[in-house]
C-alpha cells in the first residue's frame, strides 16, 4: 500500500521516528540498526515502508534498507513472531548475519537473539533457511531439512506432518537431506 516515504526527518526517538512529506507527520517504527543511520532531523530521508493494518490501529514500519524490510516481512510468516519480535531480530543482528544463520541452521546464535526460543529458532531455519539462501560452502541443517520437508510433503504428508518429523530429526543431529529424510520417515512411520 505505501511502498516508500521520502522526506524530511522531523525527529527521532528510542523505537521510532517521525517523517515529514508534504506537510504530514508520518510515525514509522524501526529497528535500532535504521534510527541509527538516520541523518539529522530537518535533512532528508528516504525510507522502505510496511504497513500493518490491524482493527484499531494502521503502523507503519521504516526501514533504510530494502533488504531489511524484505527480512522483516520474511519473518513475520513465521507463526510466534510478530512485528515487535522481528524489529528486536533485526536491532540484533544485521541482515547479512542472519541469513548466514538461518542457511547454517545456526540454533544456539538464533535462540541468543530477543524473544527466540529453541522451537522458534528451529521453525526459522526450517522454513526461511532455503528462502533466504544458503551459505555457499555450507551443508548445514537448513538446506538438509528444507529438501526433506519438500520430499516428504511430494510423499503425501501434509507440510506440518513433514515439518513435525524434520524438526523431531534435526534434534538428532541429522544435517544432509537423505539422513533428515530417512530419520523422518521413521518418525512418521511410528506414529
Amino acid at each position: 500500500m505505501i511502498t516508500f516515504l521520502h522526506g524530511e526527518l522531523y525527529r527521532a526517538a528510542e523505537d521510532h521516528l517521525v517523517l515529514e512529506v508534504g506537510g504530514v507527520g508520518y510515525r514509522l517504527l524501526a529497528s535500532t540498526r535504521t534510527l541509527a543511520r538516520l541523518p539529522q532531523p530537518g535533512e532528508k530521508v528516504h525510507l522502505w515502508t510496511h504497513l500493518q493494518v490491524r482493527e484499531d490501529a494502521w503502523i507503519l514500519y521504516g526501514f533504510k534498507e530494502l533488504e531489511e524490510r524484505a527480512m522483516f516481512e520474511q519473518l513475520l510468516t513465521i507463526a510466534g513472531i510478530g512485528p515487535k519480535s522481528a524489529l528486536a531480530v533485526l536491532s540484533a543482528l544485521p541482515v547479512a548475519q542472519l541469513r548466514e544463520a538461518l542457511g547454517r541452521g545456526d540454533v544456539a546464535l538464533l535462540t541468543s537473539l530477543p524473544g527466540i526460543g529453541k522451537k522458534t529458532a528451529r521453525r526459522l531455519i526450517l522454513e526461511l533457511g532455503e528462502k533466504v539462501g544458503e551459505v555457499p560452502g555450507s551443508s548445514g541443517t537448513a538446506g538438509g531439512a528444507g529438501q526433506a520437508v519438500e520430499a516428504l510433503v511430494s510423499l503425501g504428508y501434509s507440510r506440518s506432518e513433514a515439518l513435525w518429523a524434520v524438526e523431531e530429526a534435526a534434534r538428532e543431529g541429522s544435517e544432509d537431506a537423505s539422513a533428515v529424510l530417512r530419520s523422518s520417515l521413521r518418525r512418521l512411520a511410528g506414529r
